[in-house]
Parts: structure tokens; sequence; C-alpha cells
């Protein structure tokens, strides 16, 4: 049986002792603390001393060792706010704490979680959130993990020798759809996303599986492999002198027949959509046009690679002929090495300009030493160009100096 420690325990040795050792670390002798709510005003006290005199301690500094729920604007007292937990939770907290605005609860962890472990740590973030939702509770001061909470034995409390693990929040969570439920939403979502309600190319497993997956809803027969398979054959033919289509391979339809019918055995058969009520979707065939190479379903290695051959010469002469009257127009774009030529000469260019302009404008004496020599370093650290491009761009200026001192 759990035991509840009232107010008035607040001397029992054996009480704080609970507390000290479930809520810190052994190495945890001095920990941060402040006696106002202004936690710019706090400093490090021991923590027999900072349990006893202090109001607000630092929770959860090294691990995760508590769960603190913050409910502010409540005008409910402890006795009533651990009914509500015990209704909405179903979880005995470790401790309940009344303030000037509402209450704070906590649920001290029965093995504390290490920050380095990724997994639970965002598991308890989770699970904080889910109570944060379920008693309404303030999200700043419950969706955080560590920091400042107000120390329950310096308040009007009540304390319960109760430790908890997270698993025993996981009813919290919202409840996942079944297997049967996620085969609905699935098979609607695609029937609704591909629109793709006729026998044509590119689309007749599809419209054969819908079609005979609403024809065999509910009907017994639908539940035989033979007799799905013998539906599927009769409908695929009409289809396909309707539509001048060719028909499938037989093997695919009995793989179709046998999923139908294991789906209807099952009582997984949820598709509800009309067929004669939707248009098909027209296909895509690319820039080029072409027909899908396997129209039957299937084509020896030999006739595809042929076939492909002649589709990327195709394709090759197309793209060729494209770039050909761009260029022409002079709408042809760089190649990534030929942008990254342009660009690295660019910058070399406005390298050298700036160099130049330091070398040649007003303040050009200020770059040269008593000697009468280029200060490479103070051209470098103002102009922003490494040293290296400095004295090659002042020795082609140099050079072009003489070259010209020596023509005239």
């Amino acid at each position: 049986m759990m035991k509840l420690y009232l107010t008035n325990t607040l001397n029992n040795l054996d009480y704080i002792s609970i507390i000290e050792e479930s809520l810190f670390a052994p190495k945890e002798t001095w920990i941060k603390a402040t006696k106002w709510k202004n936690f710019n005003i706090k400093k490090r006290v021991k923590r027999d001393i900072a349990l006893r005199e202090y109001f607000w301690l630092e929770f959860n500094k090294e691990a995760l060792r508590v769960l603190i729920i913050d409910i502010d604007h409540t005008k409910m007292d402890n006795q009533e706010l651990y009914q509500k937990i015990m209704t909405d939770i179903k979880v005995q907290p470790s401790w309940i704490l009344q303030t000037d605005k509402g209450n704070q609860v906590g649920f001290i962890l029965k093995d504390f979680i290490s920050y380095k472990n990724a997994k639970p740590i965002k598991i308890a973030l989770e699970i904080k959130r889910l109570i944060t939702k379920a008693l309404n509770a303030d999200e700043k001061g419950s969706h955080r993990l560590k920091g400042f909470w107000r120390n329950p034995i310096t308040h009007n409390h009540l304390f319960f020798d109760n430790k908890v693990k997270l698993k025993d929040f996981y009813h919290l969570y919202p409840k996942q759809p079944t297997k049967q439920q996620r085969f609905n939403a699935d098979i609607r979502g695609r029937q609704i996303q591909s629109k793709m309600f006729d026998y044509t190319y590119g689309n007749r497993n599809n419209f054969l599986f819908y079609s005979a997956m609403i024809e065999t809803k509910g009907k017994k027969w639908g539940e035989n492999e033979q007799k799905v398979y013998s539906y599927l054959v009769h409908l695929m033919n009409e289809k396909a002198k309707t539509n001048n289509v060719e028909l499938l391979n037989l093997f695919e339809l009995k793989a179709t027949a046998k999923k139908v019918a294991e789906y209807n055995r099952e009582g997984k058969n949820y598709v509800k959509i009309n067929v004669e009520n939707r248009q098909s979707k027209p296909i895509k065939r690319g820039a080029m046009g072409f027909n899908p190479i396997a129209k039957d379903g299937y084509v020896d290695k030999i006739t595809h690679d042929i076939e492909t051959t002649y589709r990327q010469i195709k394709s090759a002469e197309r793209t060729n002929k494209i770039l050909s009257e761009k260029e022409a127009k002079g709408e042809v774009k760089m190649t990534r090495a030929e942008r990254a030529i342009s660009n690295a000469k660019a910058r070399a260019e406005k390298a050298r300009k700036t160099v130049l302009n330091a070398i040649t404008g007003l303040f050009a004496d200020e770059y040269k030493k008593k000697s009468g020599s280029w200060h490479i370093g103070k051209i470098s650290k103002v102009t922003g160009v490494s040293r290296n491009v400095v004295a090659k761009y002042i020795k082609e200026y140099e050079a072009e100096l003489q070259k010209r001192a020596t023509k005239e």
C-alpha cells in the first residue's frame, strides 16, 4: 500500500531522504536553488539545505529523474487535482503541490534516463505533452525536461511514496488504426489518387483488381478463386474488344484472382467506389510519346534491348536538335565545368582590380615600407586578398611598368 505524506511531515527525515535520493544523483551534493521566482538570483546550495529552505530547485540537470507538470490558473486544491489525475491519467503521481497560481505535479521515475539515450528521452517528452494536454496544463512550464520548478517540501503538498515507468503512460497515446483500417485507408487512397478506372495500357491490372473487388463484395462466390478468375477473364475479353487493347498475361490474371479471393475470405474487402462513375486518367507517355515496351506483359531480352537502344538514339537526336536551335539563338547555358571556370576567372579579375586600386590609389604610400618595397601583409589585410595573390599582381604590375619604361 502506498504511503501518503502530508505537509506536517516536513521534519520527517525518512520522508526527506526519499525525495533526496529520488531526485538527485549521489554526486549532486550541491544544487542550484533560489528563494525568489527571479531565476537570475540563484546560487549553489548544499542539497539538504536547499530541500528544507529554498522554494525553487533545479531538477534533472544530469539525467531525467522526474516528470513535472505545471498547471496554472486552476482553483482546485491538492485533493481535487489528485482525483482528476486518477480519472484522466490513471497513474498515481509522486507529489502534488499548490502554488499561488495553481498546482505542480511530479512523477518520479523508477529508473533515471540519461540524456544520451535519444529514444527514451523523445518518448518522455511526448508523454509530457500528452499529460499536459490531458490536464490542460501550461505548455511552457511542462514541455521541457529540465530546469527550475517548485520545491515540493517547502510548499503545501501531498507526497506519495510512488515511482513510475514510461510504459505506465502508454495508454495516453491515441489509438492506432487496426490492420484492416490501414488496408481500408490505403486502398481508398490509392483509388482516389490514381482515378484509373478503365481498361487501358498502364492501367489494366488496376482496373481488373478494383472491378473484381467491387463485384465480389459481400458475395459468397467472391471467396472462390476459380470463379473470380472466370469473371476476370470474361471482363478482360469484353473490355479488350471495346477499347481495342491487348489482353493481359493469364499468370497475372490468376495472381489478381487469388488476391481478390483472399481479401474476401478474410473480410478485408472495403472497396465502395463505383467504377462507372470514374473517368480514366490519361497516361503520360513523356516528350517522345513512346508506348510501353511490354504491352502484353512480357518481351524477350533481345527485343527489349533493341527497342531501348532505338529509343535512346531518338531521344538523343531530339536533345541535339533542341540544343542546336538554342545555340543559334544564343540561349545555350554553360555546363557546370564551364560555369566554374567562368566564376574563377571573375574572382581572379576582381582580386586583381582590388590590389591595383590599393597600390595606385591616393593612399598607395601607406602600403610602402621605408625601403620602398610594398608591404604585402598590410595590403592583404586591407583588401582581403591572400598574400600570394597580392604578391603575384604586384609583380605583374611592376613588370608592366618596366615594360612601358623600356618602350619609351
